[in-house]
């Protein structure tokens, strides 16, 4: 009996001692109420749009994108935005961060640029730049933008960038799913990888609460509530997964994905034209594409090494793979800037840069990337 009634009392001090914690963090929660929606999304539309189209292509641009943007804002500009629209045919830019700056509030002289191209050609300007969008991520923005927003492009501008390569080793290779040998599908980051650059499970949790518009006690509870399920979750896929396959992947920070330009290796670079050849291949089912324009720029290290200026590794310079990859396709330009630009020694490259030394200044953006850009296109139109 005696057995029976210090077992009723552990079990009781440890309920009691749960209450306690539970009521700690419900009640710190709650004064922290605006803390816990700091990064959530601030529209419901934003939100709703975000979560639908990023499962098709991996990621979008994040929402904090919009305030930079040039012109009002709608949901879509989460996945492209119209520079001109009053053509009969259309000019679509792809690519990373590089095309997504033709938008900025910084970039002004960029867009204004492509829209009075836009006017004077009496044709559309599109511009569907997202972060780190390589390739494989082009390839299904494409089949997106034709089949949700009738987006048909006559000629496509497709900026690939040199730290593509190790987006596509690092980054998305693993979670690319193939049919028939065909590439279909990209999954989105595993949750068990953390709070990664491209994991919106937090935000797309939160921000679902959030626009509940609840009893703030109630919101309070179901915050403890998706943050507790969110970590046991995550620790039951990570223990399935090191089951399958014995070791946890790389988390794809810069240092890692600088790892494959520097060092590539003969299957890195197969991989890298594979990728290509798929983007290609996905734009020549496009029976509307009548010209595909590929565009490569060097990095920093590429002039600092051409004026010996530095005594570091040169990185690889991606421009070979494209140029290899579409060696037999007479209809394919190449837009290389290594052309262009390394062999000018009369100017000083080294300082195009703005301060992360990877994308272009708001002044050489407009005035060597957009410019020798449209004197490309001048030459089709």
């Amino acid at each position: 009996m005696k057995i029976k009634k210090k077992n009723i009392n552990t079990l009781l001090a440890i309920f009691s001692g749960l209450i306690i914690v539970y009521s700690v963090v419900f009640f710190k929660t709650l004064s922290n109420i605006d803390e816990e929606f700091k990064y959530t999304f601030k529209s419901e539309e934003n939100y709703l749009f975000h979560k639908k189209y990023s499962k098709q292509t991996h990621h979008l641009r994040n929402e904090s994108a919009l305030d930079t943007i040039i012109v009002d804002t709608k949901a879509r500009d989460l996945l492209f935005t119209n520079i001109y629209e009053k053509g009969e045919k259309t000019i679509l830019f792809q690519g990373d961060s590089f095309i997504q700056q033709i938008h900025r509030i910084k970039n002004k002289k960029s867009y204004e640029m492509l829209k009075d191209f836009g006017i004077k050609k009496e044709i559309n300007i599109i511009g569907a730049g997202i972060a780190s969008y390589s390739p494989s991520l082009m390839n299904m923005q494409l089949d997106l933008l034709e089949k949700d927003f009738n987006i048909k492009p006559n000629i496509i501008i497709a900026f690939i960038n040199q730290k593509d390569f190790g987006d596509e080793l690092c980054r998305y290779k693993k979670n690319k799913v193939y049919i028939d040998g065909k590439f279909e599908k990209i999954y989105q980051e595993n949750d068990f990888e953390g709070e990664g650059w491209f994991n919106y499970s937090n935000a797309y949790g939160l921000s679902e609460i959030k626009f509940k518009n609840t009893s703030i006690y109630f919101t309070t509870f179901e915050i403890i509530n998706f943050k507790a399920k969110k970590k046991i979750t995550r620790v039951i896929k990570k223990i399935n997964y090191l089951m399958k396959q014995k070791k946890l992947p790389k988390k794809c920070y810069n240092e890692e994905m600088d790892r494959y330009l520097y060092h590539p290796s003969k299957a890195d670079k197969k991989y890298f034209r594979k990728t290509i050849a798929e983007y290609i291949n996905k734009v020549a089912e496009k029976k509307n594409v009548e010209k595909l324009i590929l565009v490569t720029f060097p990095l920093k290290e590429h002039f600092l090494y051409k004026k010996n200026k530095t005594k570091n590794v040169l990185p690889y310079n991606i421009a070979t793979l494209v140029n290899k990859t579409i060696l037999d396709k007479k209809d394919i330009i190449h837009l290389d800037f290594s052309d262009l630009l390394l062999d000018d020694l009369s100017y000083d490259y080294t300082s195009i840069w703005t301060k992360d030394q990877i994308h272009l200044n708001p002044t050489n953006h407009s005035n060597i990337f957009i410019k020798n850009i449209l004197k490309e296109l001048n030459s089709l139109l």
